[in-house]
This record gives C-alpha cells, structure tokens and sequence, in this order.
C-alpha cells in the first residue's frame, strides 16, 4: 500500500464531505440547495468520493492497487425519494433521503456491490449496458469488483428531490476534486461518458478552454468519438489515455446508434468504440 495515497484519497473525500452542506432532518432550503452529501442524522453514509466507487473501487485507500480503467460518469442522480416529482412535501423528500441512507449504510457494512449482483440485477439502463460494454474490456462487473477498476461521477452532490438540469456550471464546480482525485489515481485510462463529463474532464487535467482546441472542426460528438486523435492527460506522475465516449444511458445510446435499423442492437457503435479501447490495452 502507498501510505501518501492513502492519507490523500482519506483527505480528498473529507474536504468532499465539506464542500456538500449535510442533508438534515428540516430541508427547509431545499428550494435552494439543489446537491447535498448523504448524511442522515449527521453522519455521512458514503466513505469513498462517490456512490458509484462502491460499484468498482471501494476500498481504494486501504490497498492503494493500480488502477487500470477509472469510469467517469456525470452524476449519481436523485438518491432521496423513489421518484422524480417537481413538487413533493418535504415529509416525502425526509422519509425519502432516510429510506435512501439506510440502503447504502447496508450496502457499507456487507460491502454488496452497487444495486448489481447476479440476484439482484441492475433497473438502470445506463448499468445494464455498462456491464455489456465492460464485458469488451474483459470485467464481469455484473458479480465481481476488480483491484484496477474504478468508478465515480464527475459531479460529487445528490440531488434532493425532483430533477435539476446538469449545465456546465454544475460539473465545474468539482473540477478541482476531480483533478486531485485523478494525481492519487493515476490511471491508465480514463474513460468517460457523454460530451458534457468529456469536456469537463479534461479541461480539469489540461486547463481551461483546452476542449474547444481539440473539439473545433468535427461536425458532431459522434464524429469526434470515432476520428479524433490519441488524447492523453497528466495525472500525477503519470500520463493517462483518455477516451471521450457516448453515454449508455437510454438518450445517449439513442444518439450514438441513431443511424442503425430499430432491429438491429442498440450498442452496435458503442461496442466498436469500447473494442478500440481494448486492443489499445491488450
């Protein structure tokens, strides 16, 4: 175990927990406050730097283990209330963000992974294609978690109730996080999904307005998915390929595969950009 990136990832989810105001009891500025941390009566549930890391990734500080793939999503969405209704009592968002903590402190005492196991599959979509496209690079993630893997969403709070629209404001703000989580990590690859997360990501590892330089002249985000040129990122000491990839969830699977036939399967190009990755790797 590398003691430095222990003490550093500990640190780097502690200032996380800081920067998120606590989710109480009375959200009486719910109304304001769109993004919290998951505390529920002052402690906070989630002991890694995301939700998602419980997926692939948890225990990151305990082993330190080299991480060959670091997945980069775009946000966790609404953990507090089972559905997305703008207008809800706030008795409903408190016995929401309750029901919602007392899953994931479960899911942190017996170390289950993150609503996925061959017993209990996963509901979302953006997961049930995760696990297909992960299937290309070699990971059943579907029953196990891997030493080299790690999952996060670049965007760090939960939403309290309802939906809020991810603009690019919302990701910036956890740009610095994100870059420090990325110097601890140091991984090979970096994979993420959706143009939104891609910009924010690596304007976060290259500077400001550094996408626009790479970006300009492609005709579309799926243009630039397949004839952009080999991107890579500091992180750290080290140098990370980077791979702006579709979203698999239902809108950006849509979008990435919108020129094939309803027949024909939905991952079709996604697969061929998850396979260039692994021949990279091999």
């Amino acid at each position: 175990m590398n003691q430095e990136k222990s003490a550093a990832y500990k640190k780097l989810v502690k200032d996380m927990w800081k920067i998120y105001p606590k989710y109480g009891k009375d959200p009486a500025q719910s109304d304001k406050v769109k993004l919290w941390a998951p505390y529920i009566d002052g402690e906070n549930i989630c002991q890694e730097i995301n939700l998602y890391t419980y997926w692939q990734g948890l225990g990151y500080a305990e082993k330190t283990p080299r991480i060959k793939y670091l997945l980069v999503a775009q946000d966790f969405g609404n953990i507090f209330v089972k559905d997305s209704q703008k207008k809800i009592s706030k008795q409903q968002i408190i016995n929401g963000a309750e029901e919602g903590m007392e899953k994931f402190k479960k899911m942190d005492a017996d170390k289950t992974i993150l609503s996925c196991d061959s017993n209990n599959p996963p509901a979302a979509i953006t997961d049930k294609n995760l696990i297909e496209l992960f299937k290309i690079l070699g990971y059943d993630i579907l029953n196990n978690r891997y030493s080299d893997l790690f999952f996060t969403n670049f965007c760090l709070g939960y939403i309290t109730y309802g939906k809020i629209s991810y603009d690019y404001y919302w990701l910036e703000k956890d740009s610095l996080m994100f870059k420090r989580l990325c110097d601890i990590l140091e991984p090979e690859n970096i994979l993420c999904l959706g143009k939104l997360t891609s910009e924010c990501a690596y304007e976060a590892l290259s500077g400001k307005d550094t996408w626009k330089k790479i970006y300009g002249g492609f005709t579309s985000y799926n243009d630039f998915i397949e004839n952009h040129v080999e991107l890579t990122v500091n992180c750290g000491k080290s140098t990370a390929r980077f791979f702006p990839l579709a979203h698999c969830g239902g809108m950006g699977t849509a979008n990435r595969n919108r020129n094939l036939p309803k027949q024909n399967n939905l991952l079709y190009y996604q697969k061929q950009d998850w396979a260039k990755i692994y021949e990279v790797n091999k």
